[in-house]
């Protein structure tokens, strides 16, 4: 079970009941490659760009029934109460990693003829957001 969001057969029952999705991808200069503060950065501004294309994404095309994987660990709050034991403040605001619902981003990205690896000094991050469209 992955910490706060379930265990993975539930989590890919949820991913495989979507028949569509947008995959993004930001890329980020860094310094050098160990530029660890560079790349905290550039996750904050990858997931201010995810979030405020969900938005729109939602507004704009009225699907409110989607499934938005982010990069990372979800950082809507300054501390999660999942460390508390408590439920989630924000259900509605969560995000959760590709990953953590077992989703192989390399080889979406491939799949979809998108690079994984974008240079040298470079950090880049996925997000996903998977709906369905009504026929």
């Amino acid at each position: 079970m992955s910490p706060a969001v379930g265990s993975i057969s539930v989590l890919k029952n949820k991913v495989l009941s979507f028949k569509q999705g947008l995959l993004l991808q930001t890329v980020h200069e860094l310094k050098s490659s160990f530029d660890w503060k560079g790349m905290m950065s550039a996750a904050i501004s990858h997931t201010a760009i995810f979030r405020s294309i969900l938005g729109s994404f939602e507004k704009n095309h009225h699907l409110n029934n989607n499934l938005p994987l982010n990069a990372g660990p979800c950082t809507f709050c300054a501390q999660c109460t999942f460390l508390e034991g408590e439920p989630c403040r924000f259900p509605d605001q969560a995000l959760f990693s590709v990953e953590a619902c077992g989703i192989d981003v390399m080889a979406l990205e491939k799949t979809c003829g998108m690079p994984y690896y974008n240079g040298k000094n470079t950090v880049s991050y996925v997000g996903l957001i998977l709906f369905n469209v009504d026929e």
